[in-house]
């Protein structure tokens, strides 16, 4: 199950999910303390039983088993890690921040990053399995140091004492659209 982990963790530490919380108070309008609830409440608990249930391998699929009894929103979490998949392969998601920094590092066209990307990738899927989980298993060292780099260089910089701009409905939709960015 550990090498499971770093497969699904480190396609998730990506820069769009670290600016999830600037939506609360940038674009929703419900406050930094408000937003980290809805974003503490969003973590959904049944995330918690999809890898008992994956690693029960061909016996019981995990996909199958997301509807496992006990499993709130386990469904919307299979899709969603699915959804993950998908565009990683694609390379829409990782493809394009990747082509913009190579545009930016190495002065080239984005379309020529964005084909240094993909090659790189099916690279990747060519060479198989073990490549695939050696390459995840470093990436989520690297971007793990990388996150924890931004996240002290953030708060020293931050302000957390935004108040919500939002009142009455809008303010309760926020929340809800906070809960379920996830």
């Amino acid at each position: 199950m550990h090498r499971v982990f770093t497969v699904w963790f480190s396609p998730n530490l990506v820069m769009a999910a670290f600016f999830i919380g600037t939506l609360a108070i940038s674009f929703v309008g419900i406050g930094f303390t408000l937003g980290v609830v809805a974003i503490v409440v969003g973590f959904d608990p049944g995330l918690a039983c999809l890898p008992p249930t994956c690693a029960r391998g061909a016996r019981a699929p995990g996909w199958r088993n997301c509807r496992w009894p006990g499993c709130r929103s386990a469904v919307r979490r299979c899709a969603g890690h699915a959804h993950v998949a998908v565009h990683d392969r694609l390379g829409r998601d990782h493809g394009i921040f990747g082509a913009q920094a190579l545009q930016l590092l190495l002065h080239v066209p984005f379309w020529l990053g964005l084909l240094i990307i993909l090659a790189l990738q099916g690279l990747i899927g060519v060479f198989g399995y073990e490549v695939l989980h050696t390459y995840q298993k470093w990436m989520a060292v690297i971007l793990g140091i990388m996150f924890v780099i931004l996240s002290f260089k953030i708060s020293s910089i931050g302000s957390f004492s935004a108040p919500a701009s939002a009142h009455g409905a809008a303010l309760a939709g926020g929340f809800v659209l906070m809960v379920t960015s996830r």
